[in-house]
């Protein structure tokens, strides 16, 4: 089966891309979400601290979400409108 993320398609605004991670709006929610542009579950200790970037510059006072429902075995994250984890 071919991952829906790792064969990401500019099908939805893209907000953002470097060579870890695309932050473009998620087809299904609407919403933007944070994609490690590399097929896994987890972070490195550097991705991690790429995320915390990320997330200062584009879910400050938003809610993010990291429930992959859809697409369970590859890590992202979207970014709601409220200030809550989940």
């Amino acid at each position: 089966m071919v991952c829906k993320l790792c064969n990401l398609e500019h099908k939805s605004i893209w907000h953002y891309e470097d060579e870890y991670f695309v932050v473009c709006d998620c087809k299904k929610c609407r919403v933007p979400m944070i994609v490690l542009k590399r097929h896994d579950t987890e972070l490195t200790p550097y991705e991690s601290q790429r995320l915390i970037e990320l997330l200062t510059k584009f879910a400050e006072r938003k809610r993010v979400s990291f429930v992959r429902r859809s697409i369970p075995d590859h890590w992202h994250m979207h970014i709601r409108t409220s200030r809550r984890i989940e």
